[in-house]
C-alpha cells in the first residue's frame, strides 16, 4: 500500500448523480469502479464483495478482485418492486485495509403488459373536457401511467378525445373511447349528458288591442349556461279567458278580453312564469284652433281638444297634456290658452297618457311701429372709444322687434362714424348728429368727441445708463384712456441726485456715476416720475500677467500677477472684480484678485465681466518642494573591498519598476598600479532613505594609462537604437596618463551585464592616438540626460567644458545630438555659468530632468560658488523647449554644507552631500514634489 495505508475506491462510471432503471431489468450502463491508494495508484488484486438492496435484485458479470488497473465492474440488475429502495454496495479489501462504495437507483415501470380504464363509464358535460382515467401494469405487477398512449373516440359525432384522454362532449348520448398503449387495449363507455338549468323568457307580455297576436320567445339552458335544443317547457294558462297560446317550435299569444293572467312555463323541475296584460289605449286625437299666425308678441288664442278610441267614439273625461315645440315662439297652459313670446314658427300638442297626440302649427312675425332710443346726446372722451346708440325698433304692442335691421347714418364722418350695428365710433375732437331709421320711421342724437388725458406714458419706467458720459432725451407722452397721444410736451425736468445724472436742459440728462436716483415732471398737466439707473456694461477688458520671463515660477498658493481692467463703451473703467476661469486648472480663483497658482502647465486665463473678454496665455511652473534642505543620508549595506566615500551618483527606474542607484566608490588603498580608482556600483531603494547593495554595475580599466584607467562616474541607460536591448553611456577617464574625462559607452542584454564598446562618443578633445601630456581642453559627462527626436536623432544634455578657444575652465551644460547614440557632435551651450547671479559662477554641472507637464521640463543642475566665498547647492531651471532654460533659484542647500551631483527618478533626488567640518562625502536623498 501507499502512504498511510489508505484505500479508496472511486465510482468511475456512470457518472449520473441519480441512476434509473426498469424494476427486474439491468442498468443500460455496467458500474465501474476503480481502487487507488493515497497517492492514487492503483491497487489491483484486492478483494471484492458486491451487496444488493432491493427484491430480487442482484449482479451480473461482477468482479471478485480488482484487476491491473485497480479497476472493478458490475451489471446491476434492480428489484422487481418498483415501491423499494435500490442500493448496491461494493466492500474492496487488501490486507488489513478496506474500502467501501454505495450506489442509490430508482426502479421505474416501463414495460406495458396490460392498460385498463378505472371506470366502466365516465360522465362528461357538454362544454366541459373531462380526463378518463387509466392505468398500465408491467409483468412484474407494478402499476403506472405510461407515455406514448393513444386515445380514439368510436362516434366523433357524439364526442372528441386527445391524446391525453380529455373528451369534449358534442351532443347527449352514450359512446364508446379506445385507449392503446403498445399492444395493449381496453374500452370504456362516456355518456355525455346536458341538464336544464333555467328556462329565459320575458317578464311580461302586453296587448292595448284586442286580437293582438305576439310571438313568445322561450329558451332553455343548463348549469353552464348553455342552450338545450333538443327539448321544449309544458305551458298552462291561469285564465284562459284573457289570451289563447298556440305551442311549438315558437310560442304564439293572441289577446282576447282586457285582463290579466300568468302563463306558466314548465321543463322538468324548473318552471318560469310570464305575466300577460291586455289594456286598450286611446287611439286617436283632433285639435281645432281658430287662429294661427300673430303680428305682436303677447297676443293669445285658446285651442279645442276632441279624443277617439280606436273604433272612433269620442272619449270623455281624458286627461290631456298640452305642449309647445318652441316655447321662446308660444306657451301655453295646461287648459290650453296659447300667448306669443318671439318671431317664428312652432307646433302645439294635445297629447293623450298613452301618447298619442294632434297638432296645430303657429307662425308669429313682428312688425314694426316705431324706433326709439334711449338718450338725446353722447360724449366720448378717448378717440376710437366705442358706445351703442342703443337705437330699438317696437312692434304696436311695445315689444322690441329683434329681427328688424336699423340703419345708421353720421353728419360728420370725420368726427365720428357708426357700424351696421350702431355702435358710434370717435374719430376726431368735435360734434355730429347720428340717426337710426327703419323705413319711414327715425331717432337722432347729438355726438361730442372731446379727448381727455388719463395718464402720462414713458418708453420704460426706468431710464438706463450703461456707461459714464451718456446722454439721453427724457421722452413722455400724455394719453386718453384707450392710449391715444393728447400731448408730448414734458415739462418742469428736474433731478434728485445730480451726482449720479446729471441734468444739461429741460430735456436731456447726462450719467455721472454710477447710482441710482430719480426724475420728474409733468406732461400735459399730469405729473409723471421716472428712475434712472446708472450701471455701467464692461464692452471691453484687457489683460496681461507680469511674468517677467517667459515662464512664471511661483509657489503654489502664491498670488498670480495678472492685472485686469473692465471698460464701459465710453472707456470709463468699470469697477468690480473680474472672474477668472483658468482653461486647464493651473490657477485657482474665481477672480482676478483671488487668482492663485494651482499647478504647473500651459494655459489660458479668460477674464470676464458681463459681456466683456480677455484671454491670457500663460506657462506656470509652479516651484517644487522639497521635503527638507538637505535631505536624509541613505542608509545601504556598504560594498565589499573597503570602499571609500561615494561620487557622482546616478539614477534610474529599470523595466522592473526598481529605482536603481548608480555612484562611483574610489577604492581606500592604492592598488598596483600604485593609485587609488573607482569603479561603478549599484544600489536598489528599499524605500524612505533605505537602499540594498546590489553589485558592481562596470569596472575601470586593468591598465592605469588607458582612457578608462582612473574610474568610472556619471552614466545614463537607453535602449539601444541598433540592436535590442540596452546602451550605458558613461564618463571615465584617465588622470595620471594624460587623458581627462570623456564619455564613453557599453551595451547589455539584461541591464545587469555590461560589455564595454570601443571608441569615445563624447571627446575632450584630446588626440585620441596616444596619451598626452597636455590637459585635454574640453573634459566631458558631469551628468548626462539622452531622450530621442521625433526626426530619429538622439540628444544629449549634458555637462562639459565650453568649447571655445583658449578653454575656461568651468563646467557648463551643454546639447550633443547623434544619429546612432555612437557618434556624437557638440550642439551648443544650454545653461552656462553666465546665466547665474554672482557668487554662483564658479561651474554649473550634473543636469537631471523631469517634465512637469505637456511641454514643460524642470532640470535639477549643481551650481558651484565655492571659489566665488561660497559653497555648492542645488538649483533649478525650467524650458518649454529643452534648449531655452529660464533659471528658478537654489532649491536644495545650505552655507554649512555642499551639495554636488543629483539624479531625480519620480519624487526621489539623490545627491552628495558633505557638511562643513565633514571629510566625509556621502549620499542623501530627499522627497521634491512638482506640482
Amino acid at each position: 500500500m501507499g502512504p498511510g495505508g489508505v484505500l479508496v475506491v472511486r465510482r468511475l462510471s456512470p457518472v449520473d448523480s441519480i441512476l434509473v432503471g426498469a424494476p427486474g431489468r439491468p442498468l443500460p450502463t455496467p458500474i465501474k469502479f476503480q481502487a487507488v491508494d493515497g497517492t492514487g495508484r492503483p491497487v489491483p488484486a484486492a478483494s471484492v464483495q458486491w451487496t444488493v438492496v432491493g427484491t430480487n435484485g442482484h449482479v451480473e458479470q461482477s468482479s471478485s478482485v480488482t484487476d491491473v488497473s485497480g479497476q472493478l465492474s458490475a451489471v446491476w440488475v434492480l428489484g422487481t418492486r418498483a415501491s423499494d429502495a435500490q442500493g448496491l454496495s461494493v466492500r474492496v479489501a487488501t490486507g488489513n485495509r478496506e474500502a467501501v462504495a454505495t450506489l442509490t437507483a430508482i426502479a421505474k415501470p416501463a414495460e406495458v403488459s396490460s392498460i385498463a380504464f378505472r371506470q366502466d363509464t365516465t360522465t362528461v358535460k357538454l362544454g366541459v373536457a373531462t380526463v378518463v382515467q387509466v392505468q398500465a401494469t408491467d409483468p412484474f405487477g407494478n402499476t403506472f401511467v405510461p407515455s406514448g398512449m393513444r386515445f380514439v373516440s368510436v362516434d366523433t359525432t357524439l364526442c372528441t378525445v386527445d391524446s391525453v384522454g380529455s373528451v369534449q362532449a358534442r351532443k347527449r348520448g352514450f359512446g364508446r373511447v379506445v385507449v392503446h398503449a403498445g399492444s395493449a387495449a381496453d374500452t370504456a363507455w362516456v355518456h355525455p349528458t346536458q341538464i336544464v338549468q333555467s328556462i329565459v323568457a320575458p317578464d311580461t307580455l302586453r296587448f292595448h288591442s284586442l286580437g293582438q297576436v305576439v310571438q313568445l320567445s322561450v329558451q332553455l339552458l343548463d348549469d353552464l349556461g348553455r342552450p338545450v335544443g333538443d327539448s321544449l317547457p309544458v305551458d298552462s294558462v291561469v285564465v284562459d279567458t284573457v289570451v289563447k297560446i298556440q305551442r311549438g317550435s315558437t310560442y304564439v299569444v293572441r289577446s282576447v278580453t282586457n285582463g290579466t293572467t300568468p302563463v306558466i312555463l314548465r321543463a322538468g323541475a324548473v318552471a318560469q312564469t310570464v305575466q300577460v296584460v291586455v289594456d286598450q289605449r286611446v287611439a286617436n286625437v283632433k285639435l281645432s284652433a281658430s287662429r294661427t299666425a300673430f303680428d305682436a308678441l303677447s297676443d293669445t288664442t285658446q285651442l279645442t281638444t276632441l279624443v277617439f278610441d280606436s273604433l272612433g267614439a269620442a272619449l270623455t273625461n281624458q286627461a290631456l297634456t298640452y305642449i309647445s315645440a318652441d316655447t321662446s315662439v308660444t306657451r301655453i297652459s295646461t287648459s290650453g290658452l296659447a300667448t306669443t313670446r318671439g318671431n317664428g314658427s312652432t307646433w302645439l300638442y294635445a297629447r293623450a297618457s298613452n301618447g298619442v297626440a294632434d297638432s296645430v302649427a303657429i307662425a308669429v312675425a313682428q312688425q314694426v311701429a316705431r324706433v326709439v332710443v334711449k338718450r338725446d346726446s353722447i360724449l366720448l372722451d378717448a378717440l376710437q372709444a366705442v358706445l351703442p346708440l342703443q337705437a330699438t325698433a317696437l312692434d304696436r304692442l311695445g315689444s322690441p322687434v329683434m329681427a328688424a335691421t336699423l340703419t345708421y347714418s353720421t353728419g360728420a364722418p370725420s368726427v365720428a362714424t357708426l357700424d351696421a350695428s350702431g355702435n358710434i365710433h370717435a374719430i376726431a375732437n368735435g360734434t355730429t348728429v347720428v340717426t337710426a331709421a327703419y323705413g319711414t320711421d327715425t331717432a337722432t342724437v347729438v355726438v361730442q368727441v372731446a379727448q381727455r388725458a388719463v395718464r402720462v406714458l414713458v418708453p420704460n419706467d426706468t431710464l438706463r445708463f450703461v456707461a459714464l458720459g451718456e446722454t439721453q432725451t427724457m421722452q413722455a407722452i400724455a394719453v386718453d384712456s384707450l392710449g391715444y397721444p393728447v400731448s408730448s410736451t414734458v415739462r418742469g425736468l428736474a433731478v434728485v441726485d445730480t451726482t449720479v445724472v446729471q441734468q444739461l436742459d429741460s430735456v436731456s440728462v447726462r450719467s455721472r456715476s454710477n447710482g441710482l436716483t430719480n426724475a420728474t415732471f409733468m406732461v400735459n398737466g399730469l405729473p409723471a416720475h421716472v428712475a434712472m439707473v446708472v450701471s455701467q456694461i464692461a464692452e471691453r477688458m484687457t489683460a496681461a500677467v507680469d511674468l517677467g520671463q517667459p515662464i512664471l515660477t511661483l509657489p503654489v498658493g502664491a498670488p498670480v500677477p495678472i492685472t485686469c481692467r473692465a471698460s464701459d463703451r465710453n472707456g470709463y473703467l468699470v469697477p468690480g472684480d473680474a472672474n477668472l476661469v483658468s482653461a486647464h486648472g493651473t490657477v485657482t480663483g474665481p477672480t482676478c484678485n483671488g487668482a492663485q497658482v494651482q499647478r504647473s502647465g500651459w494655459d489660458t486665463l479668460a477674464v470676464t465681466l458681463g459681456a466683456a473678454e480677455a484671454r491670457v496665455p500663460i506657462v506656470i511652473a509652479a516651484a517644487p518642494q522639497a521635503g527638507s534642505a538637505l535631505g536624509d543620508f541613505v542608509q545601504a549595506d556598504p560594498p565589499p573591498g573597503g570602499l571609500s566615500g561615494p561620487w557622482t551618483p546616478s539614477a534610474r527606474r529599470n523595466t522592473r519598476g526598481e529605482l536603481e542607484l548608480y555612484y562611483t566608490s574610489y577604492y581606500s588603498q592604492p592598488d598596483s598600479s600604485g593609485f587609488t580608482r573607482g569603479d561603478l556600483q549599484r544600489l536598489v531603494w528599499l524605500g524612505g532613505n533605505a537602499f540594498r547593495y546590489d553589485s558592481v554595475a562596470l569596472r575601470h580599466d586593468d591598465n592605469i594609462c588607458s582612457p578608462q584607467g582612473t574610474g568610472i562616474e556619471n552614466m545614463v541607460i537607453v535602449p539601444r537604437s541598433d540592436s535590442a536591448g540596452w546602451r550605458m553611456l558613461y564618463a571615465a577617464g584617465s588622470n595620471t596618463c594624460g587623458y581627462g574625462w570623456q564619455v564613453f559607452s557599453a551595451v547589455s542584454a539584461d541591464e545587469r551585464t555590461w560589455t564595454k564598446e570601443p571608441g569615445v562618443r563624447l571627446s575632450n578633445g584630446n588626440d585620441p592616438s596616444g596619451p598626452s601630456l597636455n590637459a585635454p581642453p574640453w573634459p566631458a559627462g558631469e551628468g548626462m540626460v539622452v531622450d530621442p527626436l521625433p526626426d530619429g536623432e538622439w540628444r544629449m544634455i549634458v555637462s562639459t567644458y565650453e568649447h571655445i578657444s583658449p578653454p575656461e575652465n568651468k563646467w557648463q551644460i551643454t546639447e550633443w545630438r547623434s544619429p546612432d547614440q555612437l557618434n556624437w557632435r557638440y550642439v551648443r551651450t544650454l545653461i552656462t555659468t553666465r546665466d547665474m547671479p554672482t557668487g554662483w559662477q564658479s561651474s554649473v554641472y550634473s543636469p537631471t530632468i523631469r517634465q512637469i507637464a505637456p511641454g514643460l521640463w524642470r532640470m535639477i543642475f549643481t551650481a558651484d560658488g565655492r571659489f566665488e566665498g561660497g559653497y555648492s547647492a542645488l538649483w533649478s531651471a525650467v524650458s518649454t523647449d529643452l534648449a531655452s532654460w529660464q533659471i528658478e533659484g537654489e532649491l536644495l542647500g545650505v552655507p554649512t554644507s555642499n551639495l554636488y551631483y543629483s539624479a531625480l527618478v519620480g519624487d526621489q533626488l539623490v545627491f552628495i552631500r558633505r557638511d562643513n567640518g565633514s571629510a566625509r562625502f556621502q549620499l542623501a536623498i530627499a522627497t521634491v514634489t512638482m506640482p
